[in-house]
């Protein structure tokens, strides 16, 4: 399969000046013809310069003023160096900043580039206008939100398109390409209510298992789909998310502390990375956030069973020619980290043949969750086994972590003889 590659556009150069670090003005007004001027410099991150002049005043007093106005905007960080157009801007921030500097993930990257090209710049008609960042208000949000209401979209796609414009304007703030972010008036856009309509759409349902439908769920997966055993007992019991299920390697287990730490996941690179050895969707990627990347505390069993699975790696190694020695828990019979698609087909078999309602793969971490709620463990600490913890929620409920493996591991100690009937 051809890769298309990534292709980074070209912007108005001034974008990579960087910010204002100094300035100097003349001491004196430069007098012209029946006006006055004042001139500065200022001096950027990346050592360029650029000189200025402010002119057409009819008095001295009032050319003072304006220089004196221009300093405090400068000290203040609110005066804008460059007059630049909103299309060069939003990609600047997608390619140079999210890309390069913030390294978001091949999917972030299509979602972003989705909403920037086909509802953002068609909702302002950025094509056409040339319209420059500086002139944006509070009116071009409700434009995008209209726009988007027009082609029928989800509440949801609203929703992220006008973070993402939010985010970018923020961050248009910071490098003084803009002086005042107009979403900070708007903040009621990027909170969306759900509002009434004669078309009403349907929320996906969560289904959470009972505690019998559990033990059915992986005695008929360790008979019948013993490749999706080990996949779904690391959803099951210790709440993983399905892409770092895959990615999850026998280092990242000590089975002294009986435990397992998420260093990351399996994803795509934006450089495509892997696609020659048809590996592209297959890369070891950082987690989704960095309170992604965590210590989960597991049964017993569960590290009977890895030991157990290493042995079948360790033999697999030995008699499959070009063997893929990477390590992975969950992998193909040739060393490859088990695909999320063949997780999903297995997963879904296995609960047609369950007798088990439709359900995502995802739902099992609120199987999960719901399971230590049951058994009396705190939501701060559900929280930070799922990876969920924001910073703001950590400052705010101080989380004991020393208190983490004692409280765990006696629960899933309790929890685990009630999920196995067939495992020993």
């Amino acid at each position: 399969m051809k890769v298309k590659e990534l292709q980074y556009p070209v912007v108005n150069p001034f974008l990579f000046y960087g910010k204002i670090v100094k300035w100097q003005f003349r001491p004196s007004l430069t007098s012209m013809k029946n006006s006055y001027a004042y001139r500065f410099t200022v001096f950027f991150e990346n050592g360029e310069k650029k000189e200025y002049q402010r002119s057409g005043f009819k008095t001295k007093k009032a050319a003072e003023a304006a220089k004196e106005e221009t300093i405090v905007a400068l000290d203040s960080k609110t005066f804008v160096p460059f007059n630049i157009e909103t299309k060069d801007f939003f990609e600047f921030w997608l390619y140079y900043y999210m890309i390069d500097e913030r390294h978001i993930a091949y999917n972030t990257y299509y979602t972003y580039r989705n909403i920037i090209y086909n509802y953002i710049f068609k909702a302002l008609d950025i094509n056409k206008t040339k319209k420059k960042i500086t002139s944006l208000t509070e009116k071009d949000f409700k434009k995008l939100e209209q726009y988007i209401d027009s082609k029928g979209k989800s509440n949801s796609l609203k929703r992220t398109a006008l973070s993402v414009m939010s985010r970018a304007l923020q961050y248009a703030q910071s490098r003084q390409c803009i002086s005042i972010n107009p979403a900070e008036n708007f903040q009621k856009y990027h909170k969306i209510q759900k509002r009434r309509s004669n078309k009403k759409t349907k929320k996906r349902e969560v289904v959470i298992l009972t505690l019998e439908q559990c033990t059915l769920l992986i005695d008929t997966c360790k008979a019948n789909f013993s490749e999706l055993y080990i996949p779904l007992l690391f959803a099951m019991t210790a709440g993983l998310r399905i892409s770092e299920v895959a990615g999850l390697r026998y280092k990242d287990v000590n089975f002294e502390d009986k435990t397992i730490t998420v260093h990351g996941q399996i994803g795509s690179t934006l450089d495509r990375k892997g696609k020659e050895e048809q590996m592209a969707t297959q890369q070891y990627i950082a987690p989704k956030t960095l309170a992604s990347e965590r210590t989960v505390y597991i049964p017993q069993f569960l590290c009977t069973e890895i030991l157990n699975q290493h042995k079948k790696y360790k033999r697999l190694s030995e008699i499959v020619p070009d063997f893929y020695d990477l390590d992975y828990i969950s992998c193909q019979p040739n060393g490859k980290p088990i695909t999320k698609r063949r997780i999903r087909s297995c997963y879904n078999k296995l609960l047609l043949l369950c007798d088990l309602p439709k359900m995502h793969f995802h739902d099992l971490r609120h199987t999960y969750a719901t399971l230590l709620d049951d058994a009396g463990i705190s939501e701060k600490l559900i929280s930070n086994m799922l990876g969920h913890v924001r910073q703001s929620f950590t400052q705010k409920t101080y989380v004991d972590k020393s208190a983490i493996p004692c409280d765990l591991t006696s629960t899933l100690c309790n929890i685990a003889p009630k999920l196995l009937t067939t495992t020993k």
